[in-house]
């Protein structure tokens, strides 16, 4: 008999629910070190800035899979917090390339750091070995994704 079908479904309901116990926790280390209001979508926004340094608001559109406009007001906001901002294109007037801030990079810096003490949470509940043995499983698993991280709306 298969040792796990007992627990169908449990390794997946308990990835989901780790994934909300740390984002929960993560908007709070945010909101006490001064950037509150930060949500996972801005997280995508960063990732994506952070990694693509002439962006425009329609290449983060498709990389987050939402129209131009939705795009657009998600920029508008993160530019009204002051974490975002729109620049001349080097190459095409009627686009604005996108950059992180340095408060956008601070709440970057943040979220590694975050993540950092997370993993060593883990470390000490599962062991070293058995962490790097869940990285190399979780990695395997999804090595033949599509896309890197993406929102899923």
């Amino acid at each position: 008999m298969d040792e796990g079908a007992g627990n169908r479904g449990e390794l997946a309901v308990l990835l989901a629910t780790a994934y909300q116990v740390t984002m929960a926790g993560l908007t709070e280390h945010l909101a006490s070190v001064g950037h509150p209001g930060v949500r996972p979508a801005h997280g995508f926004v960063f990732l994506y800035l952070s990694n693509h340094p002439t962006a425009t608001s329609v290449d983060l559109g498709a990389y987050l899979g939402v129209t131009k406009q939705a795009g657009g007001q998600l920029v508008d906001e993160l530019v009204r917090r002051g974490y975002v901002t729109r620049e001349p294109h080097p190459s095409d007037r009627r686009a604005r390339v996108l950059r992180l801030t340095e408060r956008g990079w601070d709440c970057i810096e943040q979220v590694v750091a975050y993540w950092d003490g997370v993993e060593r949470h883990w470390a000490t509940l599962a062991g070293p070995q058995q962490l790097a043995a869940a990285r190399a499983a979780l990695a395997a698993y999804v090595a033949d994704a599509p896309h890197g991280i993406r929102p899923v709306w």
